[in-house]
C-alpha cells in the first residue's frame, strides 16, 4: 500500500464506534477507525469526507496518500470508478451561480425561485426527475417536516431552524448551508406555502439556521 500507515490521532475512536465493522482493516484510517468501507455507501461517503480540506489538513502527506489508495481501492472492489466518483464530488462542492439582484423584493420570490438559488440549474434538473413515489412523506405542519427518500431520512425542524439529511450531497453541500436534489424534491412534493416560507426564512436567516448529517438526532 503506498503511502503511511496514519499515526494515532487525538480526539479519534480507540475502538470500533457502535454499528461499524469491527475489523479495522475495513477503513480507510484504520488506526482511528475512521472512513468505513465495508458497504458501497459508506465508501462513496469516506471519499466525500476526505475531498474535504478540513479532513485532509489533519494528515500528512503520506498518509492522505495512504487514506485515498484505501478508499479508491474500496470503490474500485465495488465496481465503482472512483476517478469518475471524484469527478461527481467536485461537482457537488460547487456553489450555485443563481443569485438573486440586490434590489429584488424576496418576498416576491417563487418557490422554484428559491429552489435555484439553493442548488442551482444542474441540480434543479436533477431534482425535477426524481418521482414523486420515491418519498415517504410522514410529517409535515408548520413546525415540522419529516420524510425519507431511499434509505436516506431528512428532518425539518421549521421553529427552532434545523434542517437534517444524511446523503453524501447533503453533506458535501451543508457547510455552505445549500440543498441537495432529495431536499429540493421533498419541497417541490409538499404544500407550496410551507416549502416557500421555510425557504425565505432560510434565505433571510441563513446564519440562524443549523445545517445537520444526523437526522436521527433531530426531535422524535
Amino acid at each position: 500500500m503506498k503511502g503511511k500507515r496514519p499515526a494515532r490521532k487525538r480526539g479519534t475512536f480507540r475502538n470500533p464506534p457502535p454499528n461499524f465493522p469491527g475489523n479495522p482493516e475495513l477503513y480507510g484510517d484504520p488506526e482511528n477507525w475512521k472512513y468505513p468501507l465495508d458497504t458501497p455507501r459508506r465508501a462513496k461517503l469516506a471519499r466525500r469526507f476526505f475531498s474535504m480540506e478540513r479532513s485532509r489538513r489533519k494528515y500528512s502527506e503520506e498518509e492522505r496518500i495512504y487514506i485515498d489508495n484505501r478508499i479508491d481501492s474500496a470503490l474500485e472492489r465495488f465496481g465503482i470508478d472512483s476517478e469518475a466518483f471524484i469527478d461527481t464530488v467536485k461537482d457537488s462542492e460547487r456553489v450555485p451561480d443563481v443569485v438573486f439582484p440586490d434590489d429584488v423584493d424576496v418576498d416576491t420570490l417563487t418557490l422554484d425561485d428559491l429552489l435555484l438559488h439553493f442548488v442551482g440549474e444542474k441540480r434543479m434538473e436533477s431534482s425535477k426527475a426524481i418521482p414523486h413515489d420515491r418519498f415517504e412523506i410522514e410529517k409535515v405542519t408548520d413546525e415540522y417536516i419529516v420524510a425519507r427518500v431511499k434509505e436516506y431520512l431528512i428532518k425539518v425542524d421549521i421553529k427552532s431552524r434545523v434542517f437534517a439529511h444524511d446523503c453524501g450531497d447533503w453533506i458535501a453541500w451543508m457547510s455552505k448551508k445549500l440543498l441537495c436534489k432529495h431536499v429540493a424534491r421533498l419541497l417541490m412534493t409538499i404544500d407550496p406555502q410551507v416549502a416557500v416560507a421555510v425557504l425565505l426564512d432560510l434565505y433571510k436567516n441563513k446564519n440562524e439556521w443549523t445545517f445537520s448529517s444526523r437526522p436521527r438526532e433531530i426531535f422524535a
